[in-house]
This record gives C-alpha cells, structure tokens and sequence, in this order.
C-alpha cells in the first residue's frame, strides 16, 4: 500500500511527493514508537517478576515467528493475509494517508507483509531503556520502511509497482529472503539473551 502514495498514483506534483514521503516515515516511526511504548511496558511488568520473564514471553513468539519464515505453518501474531485498508486512501487526502499508512506498517503487526525480523527487533528494543538507543533505532526503522515509497517513483500505477514487487520476490527467491530473516531474527534474540 505504501506504493500508492507514488506521485502518479495520488496524482501529486513530486514536491508534495517529498512532503508525503516524509509523512510516511514520520507514521512509520511513531507506529514503531507506539509498539515500543507497549513492549517496553509489558517488559517492565514482567522484569518485577524476573529479568528472564521477558525471554520466557519474547524467545518463543521470535522462534514461531522464525519457524513460519521457514516455512513451518505456526501461529503468530499477525492478521493473516491482511494489509493496509485501501478505502483509507479514497477517504482521506494524500498527506493523511502516507501518515495512516506509515503509522500502520510501523507497528509491523497491522499488515500482511511479516517477517521473524520485526518480532525479534521489537523484543530487543523492548530491552533497552537509552532514550538515544531507542531513538536511533525507531530513525533507522523508519527509513528503511521509506525505501520502498521512494523505490516506487518508477512506476505509473499501483498494479504495476505489485507486478513488480512480486516479480522480485519470485526472481531473487523468497525464500532466500525469509530464511535470511529467519536467521537474523534467531540472530537477535542470541543479542537478547547475552544481554539480559
């Protein structure tokens, strides 16, 4: 969905376009903000029980998660075959929806598009109390969620922008991705539980 906030597809000029895909980063980072804030709250519950609650609740969720970009049929958190509401864009003008769809995709669990990385990012981040950790984090989150807005300048329509999107998953291997993912993720929690 991020791709229908292309100039050609919201029919903006490009310097509203740059506008929108600031908003879209801003969404996207106070989308993973609100996750954060969660996490870290049900973190800080948990840590008056014990430290190594949180690896308990976190360590299996990033396992299922791994397990499924591995192809294994397991239960996550996660809508299923669900992504950003497209009447979203017919209601709301251009620079409200890249903020709605920012916000949406930044909280990683409001869309179809999942992977063990982001559940492995949100259970370390959750760890960290550094107002600099955690900023820098949610800024690098952000703009690597931006490259796909911005990757979508090419294209003349949202049709095209998802032929395209599939075709590279289907020519680079998408299952390279996902088990890329899945070690990263396996990856992350091994930081996680050096670091509690």
């Amino acid at each position: 969905m991020a791709f229908t906030i292309n100039p050609a597809v919201s029919r903006v000029g490009y310097r509203r376009w740059i506008i929108h895909v600031g908003l879209f980063a801003l969404g996207v980072g106070l989308g993973a903000l609100l996750t954060y804030c969660i996490a870290r709250g049900l973190y800080a519950a948990l840590a008056t029980i014990s430290p190594a609650a949180w690896l308990a609740v976190a360590l299996p969720l990033v396992a299922l998660a791994a397990l499924r970009d591995l192809g294994v049929r397991t239960p996550v958190p996660y809508p299923a075959r669900r992504q950003v509401p497209e009447w979203l864009r017919r209601m709301l003008p251009p620079g409200l929806t890249a903020i709605a769809y920012g916000g949406q995709l930044g909280t990683g669990f409001l869309t179809r598009f999942t992977y063990s990385t982001h559940i492995a990012f949100v259970a370390l981040l959750a760890s960290q109390s550094s107002t600099t950790v955690v900023g820098a984090s949610v800024l690098a989150f952000a703009l690597s969620k931006s490259i796909v807005v911005v990757s979508s300048l090419a294209g003349d329509s949202y049709p095209e922008f998802e032929r395209r999107l599939l075709y590279r998953h289907r020519a680079r291997g998408q299952a390279t991705l996902r088990a890329a993912n899945a070690a990263l993720a396996l990856a992350v929690a091994f930081v996680l539980i050096a670091n509690l």
